[in-house]
């Protein structure tokens, strides 16, 4: 789908939806709208550039008509394995935190049925919030499907407002740095 020059393009960027495009030079023929943010870094797309897995099965429902894994699917699978590894470790609903941001480039398809190997890795540990780049795998493939980043803030429940990290979650996420 072109968004350059298109009615849908211009209604998005007066309600701020989509930073200002930006056209890149065709790869293989084809033309290939990108925003400002777009790298074309190869980091994050091998095994080995995360420091801990979370495996999750893919389901008959996460697959569109296209025959493979749906692209909002890949938000949960993210979502699903940064909550599975911080309860796995002790850190519960008790510790609020908010998703403040994330954004996920899609590599390559995959199907129903299979598994995922989603790859977690903290990028930034700040005072009150957390950056994750996540990767997900086809559990047979040793290079990324999706790549993405994540951002958690932590919450004081009674202010509303961001808190410090406490140190037992701290040393939960800690571990996650490479």
């Amino acid at each position: 789908m072109t968004l350059v020059g298109s009615p849908r393009l211009a209604r998005l960027l007066r309600l701020g939806n989509v930073r200002t495009p930006v056209k890149f030079p065709p790869k293989s023929g084809g033309n290939e709208v990108c925003s400002r943010s777009f790298t074309s870094s190869a980091r994050g797309t091998k095994r080995e550039d995360y420091t801990c897995f979370v495996s999750l099965q893919t389901r008959w429902n996460d697959m569109d008509s296209f025959n493979h894994i749906n692209n909002v699917i890949y938000y949960q699978f993210m979502d699903d394995a940064v909550n599975k590894h911080l309860l796995d470790n002790n850190v519960g609903i008790e510790h609020t935190r908010f998703v403040a941001s994330s954004s996920c480039q899609y590599l390559k398809p995959i199907s129903y049925p299979g598994d995922v190997d989603v790859g977690l890795r903290v990028s930034k540990l700040g005072n009150s919030s957390v950056t994750y780049d996540i990767g997900i795998f086809a559990s047979d493939d040793i290079s990324a499907a999706a790549k993405g980043s994540y951002v958690h803030v932590y919450i004081d429940s009674d202010l509303e407002r961001p808190a410090p990290i406490q140190k037992e979650v701290r040393k939960v996420l800690s571990s996650l740095e490479k």
